[in-house]
């Protein structure tokens, strides 16, 4: 501690440094939450995109099912 208050030079470039590295982990800190949060939005996009194309081929499929066993009851008749 004596020697932080001995060097002017100590106390100007101790200053900056914890000036510094206060502002860049302000700054990665909120860079990082924003990045975050778009890959996720990103990501719920993309996610509810695959369950429409779903939901299309489910009832495609249950649709083609309901018309196939109609036509088998039909032409057992």
């Amino acid at each position: 501690m004596y020697f932080w208050k001995k060097s002017l030079l100590i106390q100007i470039v101790g200053s900056f440094l914890v000036l510094s590295l206060l502002t860049i982990s302000i700054v990665g800190y909120t860079t990082f939450s924003q990045a975050r949060a778009s890959l996720k939005e990103s990501v719920f996009e993309r996610l509810k995109f695959a369950v429409k194309i779903k939901e299309k081929e489910l009832n495609f499929w249950v649709q083609f099912l309901g018309i196939r066993s109609t036509q088998k009851y039909l032409s057992a008749r």
